[in-house]
């Protein structure tokens, strides 16, 4: 079943609570009602809220998605008692039924949080960031600002509602800016490539090659010296 139509039974779940609380005074010991009610239709809105996330993940990855196939498990016998006029499920019915869905909603958060990490950085890893460095100016700190809010957002312990358009509408600008910027030299991005693997860099490391491709790319005022006694 799908998580559609999961939802749209839940939206006739929470219309007919209305009906089983004028019910509640034809029976005895119903005091618990309108609270097991209430906290019945939260959870219903907290899962819903969960259930559109992790689609709108499942609309941005590739064959490994959020998998929305069981959160329907163990939740239709309460249903069709709920869609019975003439009665109400018992208060254990009511529990068990919060449980799962809480149980579900959990299970959904862990899925959907760890599908979306595995998606979000691996869009960021194939951004070109050495050209980052390309950019002066205000393009530059834009686009360094956007790669650390990118960064945070792919590697977040919460996902937010908003987190999945920002970061795509982030990922689409930072590219445009990252296109703009001229291609690094072969010996720039070898010298990067050093500057990455070694603790420390000295000249006795560095080629002429590579310290003419950072001049011409005006990379070496990045680069500072510091005299080291022997």
């Amino acid at each position: 079943m799908s998580d559609g139509t999961v939802l749209d039974k839940a939206i006739l779940l929470s219309q007919r609570l209305d009906r089983l609380a004028e019910h509640k005074d034809k029976t005895t010991d119903t005091d618990w009602l309108p609270m097991q009610i209430t906290n019945l239709r939260a959870e219903l809105n907290a899962l819903s809220t969960q259930l559109a996330l992790a689609r709108s993940v499942n609309n941005l990855v590739g064959s490994t998605q959020v998998d929305l196939t069981n959160i329907n498990a163990g939740f239709s016998n309460f249903r069709k008692r709920a869609g019975d006029n003439a009665s109400y499920p018992s208060k254990e019915s009511w529990l068990t039924a919060i449980r799962h869905i809480k149980a579900t909603a959990a299970t959904i958060i862990e899925q959907t949080l760890a599908t979306w990490r595995t998606w979000a950085q691996a869009r960021v890893a194939e951004l070109p960031t050495d050209r980052i460095d390309l950019l002066g100016g205000i393009p530059g700190t834009q686009a360094r600002e956007q790669c650390t809010e990118l960064k945070r957002i792919a590697a977040a312990s919460k996902l937010e509602p908003g987190y999945v358009v920002r970061f795509q509408h982030l990922l689409g600008t930072l590219r445009t800016l990252l296109d703009s910027a001229p291609t690094l030299p072969p010996e720039v991005v070898s010298a990067r490539r050093l500057f990455g693997m070694l603790d420390t860099v000295t000249l006795h490391d560095l080629t002429d090659e590579h310290i003419d491709g950072l001049r011409r790319s005006a990379l070496d005022q990045r680069i500072v010296l510091r005299w080291k006694d022997v």
